[in-house]
């Protein structure tokens, strides 16, 4: 923690040390630094007044967020079922945050009937009660557009990620989002096997990182599915140099036993093999399989939760 917000903190109310480390918490997160997300969020944990439930929710809420980023998935899912039973217990506070968190563990983790469920819900219910263009139920279609992408109903997944994007566009803080939602179409693009069109979608939307977002794992993410494009057209080096990028960035911000960094990891292997490198492509591979079975023994199969009944009503 710097040494000038120990001092803040330190002459702070209980109260106001809470919202800071909340604050501070939510910029790191913004920045892809969730390790330091993470322990300031420990720190409101601790500091909060344990009888404000609604504090307690958000906190646990956004301790579960920023552990699922880093792909632990069993520690997150026991915050984010903790938060989603604080809010039910508060009447008039939205539940769909820890909701669409858990939406977005279930499709991480396989369950993809029980996330479409979540998502859904979230986006019924932000639907219900916002506005078309805002930007909490843009990026609820989003989401659920790559949980549709994966269950390959991509006709439905284009119509959402482009009424998404439309709306993300209007607002100038939202260039992760709009990352993400490039590359998503992107990858519906490539699915269709316009890979040209999927290569160019791709390229554009990274070319518009730079600054802090830099070094995003977002960006990461981007350049690993730039550079599966790039070998199913047979660029083999302009892989080699996305994916070797991109297993960069995610080492920077990923839990070691992410199942996402394996998956890099392993593409920049194949990358690396066809560009005649199959010594350091031999290393990558066994290091990917050790991720892999360390992921399997961090994350077992975690229990469900029953949403059945969440109300709309609990948005007012």
């Amino acid at each position: 923690m710097p040494l000038l917000l120990g001092i803040l903190l330190s002459i702070l109310s209980s109260a106001q040390t809470t919202t800071v480390l909340m604050e501070a918490a939510v910029r790191q997160e913004s920045l892809g630094q969730y390790r330091e997300a993470e322990k300031l969020l420990r720190g409101a944990l601790g500091a909060r007044n344990e009888n404000d439930r609604r504090s307690t929710a958000t906190i646990l809420n956004n301790l579960g967020g920023v552990l699922l980023s880093q792909g632990r998935y069993l520690e997150a899912e026991t915050a984010l079922n903790r938060s989603l039973v604080y809010f039910q217990e508060e009447p008039g506070i939205d539940w769909t945050a820890p909701l669409n968190h858990l939406a977005m563990l279930y499709r991480e983790t396989g369950r993809l009937r029980e996330s479409e469920d979540c998502y859904r819900r979230v986006l019924a219910a932000r639907s219900t009660v916002l506005p078309a263009g805002n930007i909490q139920v843009a990026r609820s279609r989003a989401n659920l557009a790559a949980l549709l992408i994966q269950r390959e109903a991509l006709r439905e997944a284009r119509q959402q990620l482009e009424q998404a994007l439309a709306t993300f566009l209007t607002v100038p803080e939202t260039r992760i989002d709009r990352l993400s939602a490039a590359m998503n179409l992107a990858t519906i693009d490539a699915s269709e096997g316009r890979l040209a069109r999927a290569r160019s979608r791709a390229s554009e939307a990274i070319a518009m990182m730079d600054g802090p977002d830099a070094a995003h794992p977002m960006l990461g993410k981007a350049l690993l599915n730039l550079g599966r494009i790039d070998l199913r057209l047979g660029e083999n080096h302009a892989a080699e140099n996305s994916l070797g990028k991109s297993v960069q960035i995610l080492r920077m911000h990923l839990h070691p036993a992410h199942p996402v960094l394996a998956e890099a990891i392993l593409d920049y292997a194949e990358a690396l093999r066809k560009c005649g490198k199959s010594s350091e492509a031999k290393r990558l591979k066994r290091e990917a399989t050790v991720i892999a079975v360390a992921n399997r023994s961090e994350n077992p199969t975690a229990h469900k939760i029953d949403v059945k009944d969440l109300r709309i009503e609990a948005l007012r």
